[in-house]
Formats: C-alpha cells, structure tokens, sequence
C-alpha cells in the first residue's frame, strides 16, 4: 500500500481520537471525571485574588465554588490544545500496510500518558480518549476496502 494512503487512513484514525475528546466521554462510555477545584480556580483565574481582607477573600472562594458547580463536568482536555494538536500519524510503513499515530513532542505525549494511563493531577483521575469504538474500526476497515478495490 502506498504511503499516502496509510497517511490518510492514519489521519482518520486520529479524526477519530479528536471525536472521542469533543465527546468527553471514555471509552466506557462514561463523561470524563470532573475536574479538581484547584485545578478548575487556577486556569479560571489566572492571576490570584487580589482581595485583602478575609470577607473579601471568602465571598470570592464563595463565588467561585458556585460557578465552579455549573462548569466542573465541562472537562475539555483542551487546556492549551497542545496535546490535541500534537496528536498526527507518526510512521507509515508499507511492508506491513500500518499506520502509527501518537504524539509529535514528548510533553503532548506525557499528557496523554497521564490521562489515559497513570490517571492525572493528585487524584489520578483518569479520562481515556486514545480508543477507537467498534463502529470507527468498521468506518477504518470499510475505507481501507475502498481504498485496496
């Protein structure tokens, strides 16, 4: 098979992957585990309260709990879409018609590790999203066919 067709097989694998993140649910099916409030008050409010006083600093953490209750579920895996823009096809290798994706720097990787592995942040939670479901592998395997006729 001709590199450029793994390329695109690959890069439909990869389509796939960045679906099951916009789904943010893992491959169980399962929404991704929310987010701590730590983690959640530290990319929302970049810079730290400026609030003097003990009240202010309360009816601050107080507010910031409160949205933090509406928006925790919304677990993107976006941050800075380093990990999801490094994801592409790494090798193409046409003695064995295979197409390998992952990640194209060590940082997006770890990430990734993190996420689907190890599980990440001081609670290891884990959000898996390197999987591909049962109808993405018929959707690979149906263009492969059109691609070998």
């Amino acid at each position: 098979m001709q590199k450029k067709t793994l390329d695109i097989i690959g890069l439909k694998a990869v389509g796939f992957v960045d679906d099951n993140i916009e789904s943010k649910r893992d491959d169980k099916g399962k929404p991704y585990e929310p987010y701590s409030f730590g983690y959640w008050l530290q990319k929302k409010y970049k810079k730290k309260s400026r609030a003097k006083s003990r009240k202010a600093k309360t009816k601050f953490l107080e507010a910031a709990l409160s949205a933090y209750e509406g928006a925790k579920n919304n677990v993107t895996l976006s941050d800075t879409s380093d990990m999801r823009s490094a994801l592409g096809v790494v090798k193409t290798d046409s003695g064995t018609n295979t197409a390998t994706i992952g990640y194209e720097t060590a940082e997006a990787a770890q990430k990734a590790f993190y996420h689907n592995i190890t599980g990440a942040g001081k609670g290891r939670k884990r959000r898996r999203f390197m999987f591909l479901t049962e109808a993405q592998k018929k959707s690979l395997a149906a263009a492969l066919g059109a691609v070998l006729q």
